[in-house]
């Protein structure tokens, strides 16, 4: 488990052995424990020397007290003498404190249980011995230790003195920790009361005052001491949780503060680590030195989770809480996901994303692959889940992982042992007794006592301390646990002394009770057998087959089965609830792909290597859900060994931390050995819906205007379909000037359910309000002035609604409501069938698609071609539609259809869309814009073609042909059209008429796809036209149920959805003559201004997106014109009433392209611009911005190098800066000026990896010294 992070941690030492004599080893324990530590409790000193010291007076090994008691003399026997005869001489007796004159087989573990069991009496007494305390973590050999007391130790610690029925101890260390809770420096901010958190560790050498009126900040190990102490770890809670429900239960009170202490800590799990990703579960909720700043931890633990489900059902059987066993399936629901089918073992968790499986490798970034590496995952997630889950045929199966995968032999004089993961340099004696209680739930007690017998020869005979770890495979210090380089060492450690004594009493921490009894179930039932009553369902997801695609595309078959019910449990059948949905999320990032209200079993495809997180939710006729997750490992042989994916490089952030609004250039780059990268993508905020999308490069800028954690992941996607990610961590900060959003609703209902939503509380200087209704990662709804919405909620359940607003400064800030929507049950649902022609093609390709077997008065289809949940057409008839796919890639596409009671259907169709073979032979073209069958006219219309494959370096040819009988063959417009393959039609010279247009490249005819286009001056479609002084205008007739796209020949362009309007319109752009501007201020802050309105002056019901290039004619990366860096562009809009330009959010810097795209809300004159001089004076950036901390003293080269003021090495160097040089003139001038000469050298060594790197070297033993001062120091100041 990976919560103990003591001294064994930290250790870099190597060659150290251990002490040759255990003897010896207790002597000095007790020497520091009495001098050096300076014991306060007298009895405690008489206690370990009374118990760990005895004379040899006649040299034979053995001691006078224990020869007198057994033989009465000191001379009847020696050593080698077996009086008993039992086969065990009296040294082997003697060591392990057995009967030396019963010759019945001795039961060595008896007593060393009791040495045990002494030894966390002794750590607990370290430094005071009565009252409120908590235990010290390590001892070495020779007693020395840093002081700290982790919070798992002492509650694993506690449930040993539990279970030895050592009740004053285990109260008096659940009193320290009530002691801690209620005086934790952060608050609830609306009672000014603890908010019910405890920290990760706590100083065990500074004795609890009961006269201290403050909060326990000096109790508190700061993070410049260590990093990780102060924060709060889930599964340290979870565990105090079970041994205060324990000492509860003993207690034998309806009420007690075990209790409430234990209900806090619930709460605050449920509050602030609960995720909605993936599979659900909860968030490690670390955050680091909370005190200053906060950082949730947001990766996921599965033995975290595994420790929180044991702990909110213990909690739900103290209550009868109904709202308890919902938590704890939360967190089951996750380690369930985390189960691998394949190799028969649970994972150990996720990364940041709460997705992607961590491979314990140190990158944090790539996944896990199962079948082909599992030396990264740790042994306890495995042992853990089968003691809390049990299930022998399941989950019985991760011991035989760990068994043939964590097993050791013959190491450090121990003949096995099981290591903390599988790469085997080593053993772990907690794990050791892990796997005893493992082995004797599968009842192969045999195997348990040999692993016991193999932990009590590590034992400290004469203390009775077990050590962390064995030396490693190479006789030296530092067993590793693959895990942020994490080593265990030789310390004499409380958590394997009492996982031992669980191990010999044959207890199951988890439940209390003996490992033998039945593992408890959540199904609701109550101590007379009596079923709860549940508002939610059940929820089952598995995967029942894994196979290559049939059809000849790369691509993995995934068959899924899906089950839900709600049997509340009573006799009446009126009381049970229907299952009216099934959803199905296929990557577990929180937006659903694939709905039915028939059944939960689908087949869906993956092409990525790799270990995926799927997650089923099913809806119940009350609108309530629940979710289940399911693990999904795909291998090479899954894709076809024919198709090889492409692999993701240079992937990479320019900053990872700062103030909102962050400005963060993206770089990646791809290779992909059997074919070509046909397709770069990127999400930004990791909710699996990319908001990207380019055919050339991977490298982009974006600004984030939101507070908040974000995974951004890069995607690319080659010409066969498959695929491949990489996913950075971001960290924007609030912005204390920024606006506040607050989210309300009316009540729940029926559907059809119409829901007011409203912003009115919402404070700032608002220039746009927008709504996502789903939480789907589509903004369905957007306004410039009106604070309230109204949506109509067509299918049963549970929904969260998502508020952004934006103000002036371009900053950005969310809230979420939820609704409930009940099953109709006196409306029949709509149905519908999809299907397409053809299904499988090579890009460029026209589907048409078609329904049919409609069920109920249909009003309204709708289609979404690419399942990104934007529908791109919708229609009143039922009449086929066509699409034209040019990227490949596979889709499902979704038809929508709606009644006339207002309530929808979803089907589904599975597009194949691949690429051409190979790059660089025959390519194919079409013609973008204009789109077949449109009406042009004006002197310049724009003409966009596209390439398959994408290509920078060939010449297309533009040409047309009357479509007349009799008329001359195809005549040229452009004998050479260049990359980016965009060029002009003069209309009006043509005439009236029917054109055929096409483009081939390289002259290729028969691979150019043929658009017509009708000019016609009166009833166009498009009008496009240049002025005499070079200002460009277009006009596009707008669909109002229809994607509208377009494009003018220097790359402006705006996408309007399906649905932005209420009407049909004209949508009108228009360009400045020549290099001039719309609105001019005099000062040329902002150019390349480009004007969108509509003929109607109509608002905007959706965001829509503008798209405004730029100049970097010498691609310099300096944009003409406005002379800055081009990461540096920012989109503006001019605001009419107030006669300025704001800034806007939400917008994206495509650098190798040269284009800007951005989301608005409203049309006005947009523009570009950059750095602090123009607007608001918040809209700047640069390295003081993003790593100030506010105006604070900044450590800024340690945190340029490091990349976030938050990192572990920054919290060192600023506590060893506070506390050592602030504090004295010399070091006041130092500081002073570092300051003043360090923001310069900052800013290049954050541009530059190499710089980066280097510096990392450097500072490595400044932090070193630092972190020994700040320990030093701190010891110094509670001994």
């Amino acid at each position: 488990m990976l919560r103990k992070r003591g001294p064994q941690l930290k250790t870099r030492y190597r060659g150290w052995m251990r002490f040759v004599s255990s003897l010896m080893a207790g002597v000095f324990l007790v020497f520091n424990i009495g001098t050096a530590y300076g014991f306060t409790s007298d009895k405690t000193v008489t206690l370990l020397a009374s118990a760990f010291v005895d004379t040899d007076t006649d040299g034979d090994g053995l001691g006078d007290t224990w020869e007198i008691q057994y033989f009465g003399s000191i001379t009847a026997y020696d050593g080698d003498d077996d009086p008993d005869g039992d086969g065990y001489n009296n040294l082997w007796e003697y060591r392990y404190g057995t009967d030396p004159t019963d010759p019945g087989d001795p039961n060595y573990y008896i007593p060393a249980k009791n040495r045990a069991l002494q030894f966390l009496k002794a750590m607990m007494d370290r430094y005071v011995g009565s009252g409120k305390r908590i235990l010290c973590s390590y001892v070495d050999s020779g007693g020395s230790t840093f002081g700290y007391g982790w919070t798992y130790d002492s509650a694993i610690s506690a449930l040993a003195f539990e279970n030895a029925g050592e009740w004053q101890r285990a109260g008096e260390v659940l009193d320290a920790f009530i002691w801690f809770q209620d005086k934790d420096p952060i608050k609830d901010p609306g009672t000014g009361l603890s908010d019910g958190r405890i920290r990760r560790a706590y100083w065990a050498n500074k004795p609890i005052d009961d006269t201290h009126t403050g909060d326990c900040t000096d109790w508190i190990i700061p993070p410049g001491v260590n990093p990780e102490a102060s924060n709060q770890a889930i599964g340290d809670m979870a565990f105090m949780i079970l041994a205060a429900l324990r000492y509860h239960e003993y207690l034998g009170q309806e009420d007690s503060i075990y209790l409430n202490f234990a209900k806090k800590l619930g709460d605050w799990i449920y509050n602030n680590a609960k995720s909605s990703s993936g599979a659900g579960g909860y968030h490690m909720a670390r955050q680091y030195n909370e005190m200053i700043d906060p950082d949730n931890f947001d990766r996921k633990s599965t033995e975290n989770n595994i420790d929180v489900y044991a702990a909110f059902m213990k909690l739900y059987e103290a209550q009868n809480d109904h709202d308890y066993r919902i938590y704890a399936l939360h967190a089951k629901n996750f380690v369930l996901a985390m189960w691998n089918d394949i190799d028969k073992m649970f994972w150990t968790g996720t990364l940041d994303d709460g997705v992607t499986i961590n491979g314990g490798d140190n990158s944090d970034v790539r996944g896990y692959v199962a079948g082909i590496d599992t030396s990264g995952q740790p042994e306890d997630p495995s042992t853990w889940g089968y003691l809390a889950l049990g299930e022998t045929g399941k989950y019985g199966a991760g011991i035989t992982w760990v068994e043939n995968n964590c097993r050791v032999n013959n190491i450090d004089g121990y003949a096995f042992g099981y290591d903390f993961n599988a790469d085997r340099d080593g053993i772990w004696f907690e794990g050791m007794s892990h796997m005893a209680l493992s082995y004797q739930m599968l009842g192969n007690n045999g195997m348990s006592d040999d692993i016991s017998d193999v932990t009590l020869q590590s034992q400290n005979f004469t203390t009775g301390g077990i050590p962390c770890a064995s030396l490693n495979k190479d006789g030296e210090i530092g067993v590793t646990t693959s895990f942020y380089q994490w080593t265990l060492n030789t310390d004499y450690h409380v958590a394997p002394a009492a996982w031992f004594i669980f191990a010999i009493n044959k207890h199951n921490p988890f439940w209390n009770q003996a490992i033998t009894d039945p593992i408890p179930y959540e199904g609701g039932y109550n101590d007379t057998g009596d079923k709860y009553i549940f508002n939610d369902p059940w929820a089952e997801a598995s995967v029942t087959d894994i196979a290559p695609a049939t059809d000849n595309t790369a691509r993995a078959m995934v068959d899924f089965a899906g089950e839900g019910g709600d049997d509340k449990g009573t006799i009446s059948v009126a009381d049970d609830g229907i299952i009216v949905k099934y959803e199905w999320d296929f990557d577990g990032k929180g937006t659903y792909d694939w709905s039915s209200t028939i059944t939960g079993n689908v087949t869906y495809w993956y092409t990525e290597l790799g270990t995926h997180l799927a997650a089923l939710r099913v809806t119940n006729n009350k609108g309530y859900v629940s979710t289940r997750g399911v693990s999904v490992s795909i291998t090479q042989a899954d894709l076809g060994a024919a198709f090889t994916p492409p692999e993701t490089s240079g992937v990479s952030a320019s900053v990872i931390s700062g103030q909102a609004p962050l400005t963060v250039s993206f770089t990646g780059s791809a290779s992909d050995p059997g074919g070509y990268v046909a397709g770069y993508q990127w999400d930004f905020n990791g909710d699996g819906e990319y908001d990207t999308y380019s055919e050339s490069s991977g490298n982009i800028t974006y600004t984030y205007s939101e507070a908040g954690k974000y995974q951004p992941t890069f995607k690319v996607t080659d010409n066969d379909g498959l695929t491949d990610t990489a996913t950075l961590a971001i960290e924007v900060l609030t912005n204390p000037n920024g606006p506040s959003a607050r989210a309300t609703s009316n009540t729940d209902g029926v559907e059809p359910h119409s829901v007011n939503f409203s912003a009115a509380g919402t404070t700032g200087n608002i220039t746009t309000y927008e709504w996502d209704f789903e939480s789907d990662g589509v903004y369905d709804w957007s306004s410039n002035t009106q604070e309230a919405a109204t949506h109509v909620y067509t299918e049963p359940g549970t929904y969260r609604a998502r508020l952004r607003v934006t103000d002036t400064n371009g900053v950005s800030d969310a809230d979420t409501v939820n609704t409930r929507v009940e099953y109709n049950s006196l409306l029949a649902d709509p149905q519908a069938v999809g299907s397409a022609d053809p299904v499988n093609e090579i890009i460029p390709f026209d589907a048409t698609f078609t329904h049919s077997l409609s069920i109920g008065l249909i009003t309204k289809y709708e289609w979404d071609f690419e399942g990104d949940k934007r529908y791109d057409i919708s229609t009143a008839s039922a009449g086929d539609v066509v699409y034209t796919y040019t990227r490949p890639g596979y889709y499902l596409a979704a038809l929508r259809v709606t009644d006339d009671n207002g309530l929808t259907h979803r089907t589904y169709v599975p597009i194949a869309a691949m690429g051409p073979d190979q790059a660089g032979a025959v390519y194919s073209s079409y013609i973008r814009t204009p789109k077949s069958g449109q009406r042009i006219y004006g002197n310049s219309v724009t003409v966009s073609i596209g390439l398959a494959p994408n290509s920078k370096s060939q010449d297309a040819q533009l040409e047309y042909k009357s479509t007349t009988a009799g008329a001359a063959g195809w005549t040229d417009i452009d004998a050479s059209v260049v990359y980016p393959y965009r060029t002009t039609m003069n209309a009006v010279a043509a005439g009236a008429g029917d054109y055929d247009l096409r483009a081939p490249v390289n002259n290729i005819s028969d691979e150019s796809k043929i658009a017509l286009v009708i000019i016609d001056p009166v009833n166009w479609d498009i009008y496009e036209e240049v002025n005499a002084g070079g200002g460009r205008t277009k006009q596009v007739r707008v669909n109002k149920d229809e994607n509208t796209e377009v494009e003018l020949v220097d790359g402006t362009r705006c996408e309007i959805p399906a649905g932005t309007l209420d009407a049909d319109d004209v949508l009108t752009i228009t360009t400045p003559n020549g290099s001039g501007t719309l609105v001019d201020d005099g000062e040329n802050t902002v150019l390349y201004q480009r004007e969108f309105t509509l003929a109607s002056g109509a608002g905007l019901n959706k965001p829509i997106t503008v798209v405004i290039p730029y100049d970097d004619v010498d691609n310099d990366g300096i944009v003409d014109g406005l002379n800055i860096p081009e990461e540096n562009l920012e989109l503006f809009v001019y605001n009419e009433t107030t006669k300025e330009w704001e800034a806007l959010a939400n917008y994206k810097v495509f650098t190798d392209e040269n284009y800007v795209s951005g989301q608005v809300s409203h049309l006005s004159i947009f523009g570009l611009g950059g750095g602090g001089g123009v607007g608001p004076a918040a809209i700047g950036t640069g390295i003081a911005a993003a790593f100030g901390g506010g105006g604070g003293r900044g450590c800024f080269i340690a945190t340029a190098t490091y990349g976030t003021p938050m990192a572990g090495e920054i919290q060192s160097l600023r506590f060893f800066r506070d506390s050592c040089l602030l504090t004295n003139v010399p070091g006041e001038f130092i500081i002073d000026m570092y300051e003043r000469h360090s923001p310069p050298i900052a800013g290049i060594i954050e541009r530059s990896k190499l710089l980066r790197s280097m510096v990392r070297h450097y500072l490595k033993p400044i932090i070193r010294f630092a972190r020994f001062v700040n320990c030093l120091k701190a010891v110094m100041s509670h001994d």
